[in-house]
């Protein structure tokens, strides 16, 4: 992640001084998420399932991190389930003792409106794009306001999201897109898979009107994601991107080791930029004409970003 000012560093680092490492109990495996985004009332509606490994014989409940989240109900492996909520833990009773090699999935539905992971902008305060838009953002612990899952970067977990959108819309997140489809009533359903393990505050989506700039390293796909109608802008801001991820993986002896490497701009973003496992999202404050001085910049954020690939995202 790149801070736009030194004072939002040093809050940042007062934060992990105040994070409490909660007492692991369960090996997150995989999440599954879905979410649908209401933008005219900046609410979302979700389900999350988590599937989990208990570390040890005799565990009787599980938590996950939920901050100020609705929760309509839980099941586990398909039976519905009693929960309380602690502060911003939910609180799942197993209703038995779970052995060590058990598998357990734990379904949640819920509603939010986020004040904090998930942020609308609308087009008025999008400039230059001046098309509406969200965007998540999970470091340091802030997935949790729109995800209930394990919200502390001592455990990986493959994942895997479905974001549903107003009519026109793309939505991008991370590992390799499944399938979009547009339902009846024109809203717009996408699913993406991340196949390799990774810590949930690199969970992310951007969701809006957006034009995409695609290039490639050999069979790797490197793109661009720029609002609507800034497709030059972003070609001209982040082109060549495909050489910098030629650039780190001879540097560094490792191949870059995911399915695709994406940049999403958005508005009103806190940093510069944060490095989202496949799918930086990125200021849109750094984009710029063909024929401009850039004002910030966006190459030594695109570097900088795309660095954390490897140290950041895969080394955690």
């Amino acid at each position: 992640m790149r801070l736009l000012a030194a004072s939002a560093g040093l809050l940042c680092l007062a934060s992990l001084g105040w994070a409490q490492k909660p007492e692991r109990t369960y090996d997150l495996l995989h999440v599954d998420w879905r979410v649908s985004l209401y933008p005219e009332t900046r609410a979302i509606a979700g389900t999350a399932t988590n599937t989990l490994q208990p570390l040890a014989d005799g565990l009787t409940e599980v938590f996950f991190h939920a901050g100020k989240l609705d929760v309509l109900n839980v099941r586990v492996n398909d039976v519905p389930a009693t929960f309380r909520l602690e502060g911003q833990r939910l609180i799942v009773p197993l209703g038995r003792a779970a052995k060590a090699e058990e598998k357990l999935r734990v379904r949640i539905v819920y509603t939010a409106r986020p004040e904090a992971g998930v942020y609308f902008v609308d087009a008025a305060n999008a400039y230059p794009a001046n098309t509406p838009m969200a965007y998540t953002q999970g470091e340091m612990e802030d997935t949790r306001y729109w995800l209930p899952t394990y919200d502390y970067p001592d455990d990986k977990a493959t994942t895997s999201g479905t974001i549903e959108t107003p009519a026109g819309w793309s939505a991008l997140s991370n590992g390799r897109q499944l399938g979009r489809a547009v339902g009846a009533d024109g809203r717009v359903i996408t699913r993406w898979t991340m196949e390799q393990p990774h810590v949930t505050y690199l969970i992310s989506f951007i969701a809006g009107p957006y034009d995409v700039y695609r290039e490639s390293w050999g069979t790797l796909p490197v793109s661009v994601w720029s609002p609507k109608g800034l497709n030059d802008w972003g070609k001209a801001t982040f082109g060549g991107t495909n050489d910098m991820v030629r650039f780190f993986s001879d540097l560094t002896g490792y191949k870059y080791p995911y399915a695709k490497f994406a940049q999403g701009l958005v508005a009103d973003f806190p940093f510069g930029g944060m490095e989202n496992i496949t799918a930086v999202t990125n200021t849109i404050g750094v984009l710029h004409p063909a024929h401009e001085k850039p004002f910030a910049d966006g190459e030594g954020l695109n570097l900088h970003e795309l660095a954390h690939q490897w140290f950041g995202d895969t080394v955690t």
